[in-house]
């Protein structure tokens, strides 16, 4: 099973400091109830293979371990975004949305929304406000009347405005003591949050606990307290049962 961590979600403003507006490539694919083919679109070919690979296994292994309780468990469970760094399903980085979906015929598939841009992973993570004003514009596809094309039209273009991350480099506190102690420079709104220098640390951290990884992240539903996971590549397919029905120490 692959290495992860759980993080409790807070308030996560994005500060305005010294952002720069980014235009976001979109593209999407899987199952819409208007619909009865796969649909895809503006994805290379091997992060739409990579994608619909763990998709489809994750989706096999966790109706087994769901069972009986799996339909309600996959049609109520919450919007999960996430931030995917590069080597893992693409050379490039990419984030987005995954959301439950079915064909017009009655076939269970998620339909994921993707944004994809040149910038960290936790930038995008940084920026949920993007995420969260994107979530009503997305469900609207689960209309039975949607006309897919007209939807995109409407979504897209997108631009991102991101905070740079600064390298971090390590300052001392007392640096002849024995016990460690780091500064992050922070002042203002900054101060509790996550600024260019704080996500440099975390930047930092995150590559050396995992190298290549990805973020997920809800508000969370009636099962699912608001969190946030970070993950080594992928979830494994049983984790993602837990991302269904909020239940974390399945094996």
């Amino acid at each position: 099973m692959s290495s992860q961590a759980v993080i409790d979600e807070q308030s996560m403003n994005s500060t305005n400091m010294n952002t720069k507006t980014i235009d976001i490539i979109t593209g999407y694919c899987g199952k819409i109830p208007s619909l009865g083919d796969f649909v895809s679109l503006g994805l290379d070919p091997n992060l739409e293979q990579s994608w619909n690979e763990w998709v489809q296994a994750a989706l096999a292994v966790s109706r087994e371990k769901l069972q009986g309780q799996w339909l309600d468990n996959y049609l109520t469970s919450p919007i999960w975004h996430f931030a995917v760094s590069g080597g893992v399903c693409s050379d490039r980085s990419f984030a987005g949305t995954l959301i439950p979906s079915v064909d017009n015929v009655g076939r269970y598939y998620p339909f994921t929304l993707f944004y994809q841009a040149d910038i960290d992973p936790l930038q995008f993570w940084q920026e949920q406000a993007f995420f969260q004003q994107n979530e009503q514009p997305l469900l609207s596809i689960l209309d039975d009347e949607c006309v897919l094309l007209n939807w995109y039209k409407k979504l897209t273009p997108l631009s991102l405005d991101v905070t740079p991350i600064t390298p971090y480099k390590q300052t001392l506190l007392s640096p002849n003591s024995h016990q460690p102690n780091w500064l992050l420079s922070a002042a203002g709104e900054q101060i509790g949050g996550f600024g260019s220098d704080q996500l440099g640390l975390l930047q930092q951290t995150l590559n050396q606990q995992f190298n290549r990884y990805s973020i997920w992240w809800t508000a969370g539903s009636d099962k699912i307290d608001p969190c946030t996971l970070i993950f080594s590549g992928m979830p494994s397919a049983a984790t993602y049962a837990g991302m269904l029905d909020g239940n974390w120490t399945r094996s």
